[in-house]
């Protein structure tokens, strides 16, 4: 069984960093540190074990030589990150090297850059490649993994993104290329204007995008955003998710999906290209790179493997039998 740690580093002004790491038997566990708004600390520790497991899946299923993790920042005074930077780093450092952090949702170039200054354990400074680009990558490979599978041509097909940020803007922008439609839906209507005057890009209201009928639906924002609430008026074949944990009770509602005949490709083999990006960057010298194809290539086997059936459920059970 798998060993999880989880440390929380209390600060002035009610600051918490709250650290998640699953270790398994390596030295290092590699993931993204998020700065978002919280109603409570418990939410917050909640979110940081839930991200670390989907780190740790991805690491899994990888086969990389590092654990998974996540930290997350509770900023109730929502002090600005200039001012809580230097602990940020304090407490990444107390780990030794053990967790190395890499973006998130509120934490981008700019930040990773200042952490820089305080720790030496992040990824994802202007002098590395962004690992959001690879993350995007993994997912459009997907995606067109399942159009080989749906047999309509390119120009036939139709995408639905919820969130059009830094991942969901190149995931839009590739099948817009193609020739496919794609809806997308924002909090910030700034990034649909990015494609509001091309002919096959529809906007939709937030409320209605995940319900939106289409070919293939793609959760890129926050996570948990399919629920009971609307899991009865999803309209879609797929669902292949650039965000972790898009499904909230995920054990029972991946049965639900199943049973509705919509295939839910695990977020933890669709969107793993961030975490391939970064291992391949320290694997460099020891000439194991990955390449992006073995995301497919792993979908592929899966439903070849398992002719359909719930591939959540299936993909976590090999991972708590095996760790």
């Amino acid at each position: 069984m798998y060993d999880n740690q989880i440390k929380i580093f209390h600060f002035k002004n009610d600051l918490k960093v709250i650290i998640s790491n699953f270790l398994f038997n390596h030295s290092t566990s590699i993931g993204g540190c998020r700065h978002k708004p919280y109603h409570s600390l418990h939410e917050a520790i909640n979110d940081c074990y839930d991200l670390s497991h989907a780190m740790a899946l991805k690491a899994y299923h990888l086969g990389i030589p590092y654990g998974g993790a996540k930290s997350v920042i509770y900023n109730p005074n929502e002090l600005a990150f200039e001012t809580i930077a230097p602990y940020v780093g304090e407490s990444i450092n107390a780990l030794k090297g053990t967790y190395i952090a890499s973006i998130d949702i509120g934490i981008g170039l700019n930040e990773i850059d200042l952490l820089s200054k305080y720790t030496d354990y992040v990824y994802g400074t202007k002098a590395h490649h962004d690992p959001s680009e690879y993350t995007a990558q993994g997912v459009i490979e997907s995606i067109k993994y399942l159009i080989s599978h749906i047999k309509k041509a390119p120009n036939q097909i139709t995408i639905a993104i919820q969130g059009i940020g830094k991942v969901g803007s190149l995931i839009a922008k590739y099948f817009l290329e193609q020739g496919s439609t794609v809806y997308g839906a924002d909090i910030n209507e700034k990034q649909l204007q990015i494609f509001s005057s091309h002919p096959n890009f529809k906007i939709r209201h937030c409320d209605d995008i995940l319900t939106t009928e289409c070919d293939i639906l793609v959760p890129s924002a926050g996570g948990n955003v399919i629920n009971a609430s609307n899991i009865n008026q999803l309209q879609t074949n797929y669902i292949c998710s650039a965000a972790n944990n898009p499904i909230d009770n995920p054990n029972l509602l991946t049965d639900q999906l199943y049973k509705k005949g919509i295939i839910f490709l695990p977020d933890f083999i669709t969107n793993n290209g961030g975490l391939l990006s970064v291992a391949n960057f320290f694997e460099k010298n020891k000439n194991k790179q990955l390449s992006i194809d073995c995301i497919p290539k792993k979908i592929q086997s899966l439903i070849n493997e398992f002719n359909g059936e719930n591939l959540y459920r299936i993909t976590t059970e090999q991972f708590e039998v095996d760790i």
